[in-house]
């Protein structure tokens, strides 16, 4: 069972336009070279699946959700449930991952906010997991 309470929150300033964010986030050649090799797959449409899978540290995973909510360039809205957590399926134990962008002058604030995890462990692992996820998106944007 998944703790709702627990949540995170990661801001980046990223030095791109709200486009080109929104393009790296959704597209699947993008999100593998930042998100360390994982293959997305969906449909981008509301209510569809969404899944994640790869190779971390030597262990395969296939984590996976549905689109809760996208609003081209300013909002993406998914559930999530990772197979590393080891938790059963119902809906319960899914967490809630949005990526609300805010587009600035010359730049976007991407926001990672991920809530319900299964104990602090998991919550502290995700959060060092989204660091290292946003940093390589920041290299990627600033590379095009």
């Amino acid at each position: 069972m998944i703790n709702h309470n627990l949540k995170l929150e990661i801001s980046e300033k990223l030095d791109a336009s709200a486009a080109e964010v929104w393009n790296a986030l959704t597209d699947k050649e993008s999100v593998k070279q930042y998100f360390l090799g994982t293959e997305l797959n969906t449909d981008w449409k509301v209510g569809s699946p969404i899944t994640f899978t790869g190779n971390w540290e030597s262990q395969m995973y296939e984590d996976k959700g549905k689109i809760l909510e996208i609003e081209k360039e300013k909002l993406l809205k998914y559930t999530h449930l990772s197979s590393f957590s080891g938790l059963p399926d119902p809906p319960e134990n899914y967490s809630t991952v949005t990526y609300p962008l805010k587009p600035q002058k010359d730049s976007t604030v991407l926001t990672v906010t991920q809530e319900g995890f299964r104990d602090q462990k998991s919550h502290n692992d995700s959060k060092e997991g989204w660091k290292m996820v946003i940093s390589n998106l920041n290299k990627l944007l600033k590379e095009k």
